[in-house]
């Protein structure tokens, strides 16, 4: 099957990477809104202004504008009531992703099956994300008894219909860690193409602040396992 899918990019006070987000994705051919960027919650109106500047030239992107921070997960769940597709599909605006990488990959793998998690495995990674986010994988799969290797920031593809089912989603950067989880909790299908990495663009990632911050995010991650296995028992 085709799918229809849309794919939600969060960007909070990261303009530059934006910008170059959107050289990216102008190149599609297709008069569909494929991308749904978010202004979450930025200190100023710079991507509405872009977007007002250029808006004969958005024919694959649209953007939402949250007057607040909502986080990382808030933001894909706030932007999930503006996808009007099958699929819902999302991903960091950091650009260490190429986003015609990621559209490309939605495209290309298919799947007779709507209950089902498309998660890419991060490719080409510099030897230190890849040895911190191997030890990560180790001892959250050891923790949860599910294969939960590189479970953070990758693309993510799911039907709409399903995504609405995940009960009290949280609004941080452990959304992609919940959603994973979900999906193995509950013996649903996941699929693990692999996608090329980069290093980052422009800025600096607000939750990969140094090893205390990452080690505050593993802690807040396995203290919520509880909460997630009682919450998410079963997604009929």
């Amino acid at each position: 099957m085709n799918k229809d899918f849309q794919i939600v990019v969060p960007f909070y006070n990261d303009y530059k990477n934006f910008i170059k987000f959107i050289e990216i994705i102008n190149q599609l051919e297709t008069d569909k809104k494929i991308f749904i960027l978010l202004d979450n919650g930025s200190d100023n109106d710079q991507m509405l202004n872009y977007q007002n500047e250029n808006f004969s030239n958005s024919q694959c992107w649209e953007i939402e504008k949250s007057e607040k921070n909502l986080g990382f997960g808030g933001g894909i769940k706030f932007c999930s009531k503006q996808v009007d597709s099958e699929f819902i599909g999302w991903m960091p605006g950091n650009m260490k992703l190429d986003p015609l990488d990621v559209f490309n990959l939605f495209n290309e793998n298919k799947s007779s099956d709507k209950d089902f998690l498309l998660k890419a495995f991060r490719s080409d990674r510099p030897f230190l994300d890849y040895i911190k986010t191997l030890i990560f994988g180790v001892i959250a799969t050891l923790l949860t008894r599910y294969n939960m290797f590189d479970a953070g920031g990758t693309p993510c593809l799911t039907s709409k219909k399903l995504f609405n089912k995940l009960n009290n989603m949280p609004d941080d950067f452990t959304f992609d860690i919940f959603v994973l989880y979900f999906f193995r909790f509950n013996n649903l299908k996941v699929i693990r193409p692999k996608i090329k990495y980069t290093t980052r663009m422009h800025g600096k990632s607000h939750w990969q602040d140094g090893l205390l911050t990452e080690l505050n995010f593993a802690f807040s991650i396995f203290s919520s396992l509880n909460t997630w296995k009682k919450e998410n028992r079963s997604y009929e």
